[in-house]
């Protein structure tokens, strides 16, 4: 987890010191420095601080609704019947509906 941390932390501020580098002279005439210093700053702590523990409330959140289905499935094998139209229904509104 660390480590793709400090990849992305990485990449990303590569990308965005690339992009700076890259932009208008009149860019840096109307910006001061320390607003770029700190959208720069801000961007990577983002990515060192938020993004790792997203990722791992991700995972928790995955690993504990399959356990739940595997454990249903092996106590009530006929649940699995409505599992199809559950999961029909839940794709038809997650990607459908809320685009």
């Amino acid at each position: 987890m660390a480590l793709g941390g400090i990849v992305g932390s990485r990449n990303l501020y590569r990308v965005l010191v690339c992009r700076l580098l890259h932009a208008p002279c009149l860019f840096f005439e109307r910006t001061p420095t320390g607003r770029i210093l700190s959208r720069l700053s801000e961007d990577t702590s983002t990515v060192d601080l938020v993004l790792p523990f997203t990722v791992r409330s991700m995972i928790n959140t995955v690993l504990a609704a399959t356990s739940t289905v595997f454990v249903i499935a092996f106590v009530s094998p006929m649940s699995l019947v409505s599992l199809p139209p559950l999961v029909i229904v839940y794709f038809f509104v997650q990607v459908i509906i809320n685009g």
